[in-house]
């Protein structure tokens, strides 16, 4: 059967999930990758976490190889596809990677919209983040919040906005587009180096931790919130997903306690960190290279942010899982590779 979906970012934290619930669901896909067989190695490494075999799944998938920054490779990929399910995208906060963000989570938003609108696509789901919408609301941020420009605002949100943008363009042109924006995403993933940062901070943080709060939401939940829309061909909204508001130190309290590793005890002064993100940004402009992190990555790190997921559970029925769930199979997947 020849695949009619296709998945960009497929080898991704989001991406591979998403693919694995749609082959799960019997659909035949297409997903492009600059390495077709990396791609498809880390695909298998997520569907082993949860005791699938991709081989079973694997005759599902017609790896492409290609680049979403060419834009001959975008109208490849996308002959013959009836519906796209965009999940590619690059994450930093760091202020020498907005050229990156810039590029690669709004530009080639734009160019997938534009091919989209002239192919023959009948449906396309956008998979944005929670950094789109803003944060500029005392209680609990819904995709009613209106954005508004800010300094402080990182690239990647800066990026995913713009991409955000593109997207309503098409849908204004005729395009059945669907937003999600989820918040962070936990799960295991194919990529170690994603997967490593949290306990890797939990092993050399000695005890301190960053006030602040977020938004959290299993990879599971968004590979299924994308398949109810995709089944029930919902368009023309933005759908936050998020499962649970915690705190920072909870959040690491719990991804310790399910490693195995001490949790952290002692909250790192606000005034260190705007120090900190003083210099960062200075040594930025003086284009010093340094681990220091920048003050819109600072702001991201401390801010309080609660986030409602009403409206897509009103629209679907759908509930979410325990955070736990994610954080156990995340932290069995980081000790058998450390």
């Amino acid at each position: 059967m020849a695949a009619t979906i296709l998945i960009t970012g497929a080898s991704g934290l989001v991406g591979s999930h998403i693919l694995l619930k749609l082959c799960q669901e019997g659909q035949s896909l297409r997903a492009l990758a600059r390495n077709p067989a990396e791609a498809e190695k880390q695909i298998a490494e997520v569907a082993a976490c949860y005791g699938l075999s991709w081989d079973a799944f694997s005759p599902q998938v017609e790896f492409m190889q290609g680049d979403l920054l060419e834009l001959y490779d975008i109208e490849k990929a996308l002959e013959g596809i009836t519906s796209v399910i965009h999940c590619a995208g690059f994450v930093s906060f760091s202020r020498k990677d907005c050229k990156s963000t810039q590029i690669i989570n709004a530009r080639v938003t734009a160019d997938l919209v534009n091919v989209a609108l002239e192919f023959p696509v009948k449906w396309f789901c956008h998979i944005s983040s929670v950094a789109a919408i803003g944060d500029e609301e005392p209680e609990d941020i819904t995709e009613n919040l209106i954005w508004k420009q800010q300094s402080r605002h990182n690239c990647y949100a800066l990026s995913k906005y713009e991409a955000e943008k593109e997207v309503w363009r098409g849908i204004e042109e005729g395009l059945n587009a669907v937003i999600f924006c989820p918040s962070v995403v936990t799960g295991p993933s194919g990529k170690p180096a994603q997967l490593s940062q949290v306990f890797n901070f939990l092993r050399k943080s000695r005890g301190w931790y960053v006030n602040g709060q977020a938004g959290y939401v299993d990879a599971r939940d968004v590979a299924d919130a994308v398949w109810l829309a995709y089944s029930r061909q919902m368009h023309g909204e933005r759908y936050i997903l998020n499962a649970q508001n915690l705190s920072n130190l909870s959040f690491l309290q719990s991804c310790a306690a399910a490693a195995g590793l001490p949790a952290p005890t002692k909250a790192l002064p606000g005034f260190v960190l705007q120090i900190g993100g003083f210099l960062g940004s200075l040594m930025h402009w003086f284009k010093f290279r340094h681990p220091l992190p920048d003050r819109a990555t600072v702001y991201a790190l401390r801010g309080v942010r609660s986030y409602s997921s009403e409206k897509f559970k009103k629209a679907s029925g759908m509930s979410y899982r325990p955070l736990d769930e994610s954080l156990n199979l995340m932290a069995k997947q980081f000790m058998k590779n450390h």
